[in-house]
């Protein structure tokens, strides 16, 4: 007898490349979505077209939005623009992945 064993290392998460924080109850957030296999974002970084971070935050779960950017720099709101994000993930098997991209900010 034998027994073949498939894992699914398929990483089911969502990063969106677009919000509109307006207040509508609609993705005014950014954040990260995702299944169980996410242990924790061990960071997030938010920065605008000249490199200045934007936004950041530490240890947080997915799908909390209110831990995520709420599209404010210096407790003002910030321009539509594209913005670029570093984000590093920990997955419940203990690895961590680097994640990188941009996000429209849309007011």
């Amino acid at each position: 007898a034998s027994l073949e064993l498939f894992v699914d290392e398929t990483r089911r998460l969502y990063i969106p490349n677009v919000f509109s924080p307006n207040n509508d109850g609609m993705n005014d957030y950014f954040t990260v979505y995702g299944s169980d296999m996410i242990q924790t974002i061990k960071n997030m970084r938010v920065f605008n077209r000249y490199g200045a971070i934007v936004f950041e935050a530490f240890d947080f779960q997915p799908d909390d939005e209110l831990k995520g950017w709420d599209g404010r720099f210096n407790q003002q709101e910030a321009a539509s623009d594209v913005y670029v994000y570093l984000m590093e993930i920990t997955f419940i098997n203990g690895e961590t992945q680097v994640y990188t991209g941009d996000v429209s900010l849309m007011r």
